[in-house]
């Protein structure tokens, strides 16, 4: 099983680039923020419907019980590892380039604050300024969050990928394009390297 696991800073694309990959190649996608805000509606907090549901004084809080527990993350990210080995799925994640299992496409998106904010700007429809405090304000917090909870440096550490991509001049469609073509490949070389090895072990034998 070859997934792809898509992570990056805040408002940098990952959702928009997942689906589209999604789309294109037929196999299920799972948003880590969506299961989330499951986590959070199943606790009884109100809008987690909303794109921005981070940014609201619910989501705050949230994120606040949260930093309290860090059980819910580490079954949440026993359960991903579990399921991208199970089945072939494009998945948005912070940690599971880290922790993950198997040989997976590991792609890592990559924008300036300046840029992500304009992104959430746009989407959100709110001042640049505030979008930019918010883009300072997560890049901190998941930072610190991922580096008390597994030791990840996020967004400095980027050995663990195979592709990093900048986005500040490329659109989404280009980039997923980018990426099926690269898992494409990725999925024949390791298909003919285990080939090439069985073939090697049936000589011996």
């Amino acid at each position: 099983m070859v997934s792809i696991i898509i992570s990056g800073m805040a408002g940098v694309g990952k959702s928009t680039v997942a689906a589209m990959i999604s789309k294109e190649l037929g196999i299920e996608l799972k948003v880590g923020g969506d299961l989330l805000k499951e986590y959070a509606k199943n606790l009884g907090f109100a809008g987690t419907e909303r794109i921005d549901f981070w940014d609201t004084e619910a989501g705050k809080k949230f994120l606040e019980l949260r930093k309290q527990n860090e059980l819910f993350d580490r079954e949440l990210d026993a359960y991903l590892n579990k399921l991208i080995n199970q089945k072939e799925v494009v998945i948005t994640s912070w940690s599971l380039p880290w922790i993950s299992e198997g040989n997976h496409v590991k792609v890592w998106l990559k924008a300036s604050q300046q840029t992500r904010a304009q992104r959430i700007s746009r989407r959100d429809s709110i001042p640049l300024e505030k979008a930019l405090e918010i883009v300072k304000l997560r890049d901190e917090e998941n930072y610190q969050h991922y580096k008390k909870l597994y030791g990840i440096e996020l967004d400095r550490d980027l050995s663990v990928f195979n592709v990093v991509i900048d986005t500040e001049r490329v659109d989404p469609a280009t980039i997923s394009k980018m990426l099926i073509a690269y898992y494409r490949s990725y999925k024949t070389y390791l298909s003919e390297e285990y080939e090439k090895n069985r073939g090697s072990t049936d000589r011996e034998d």
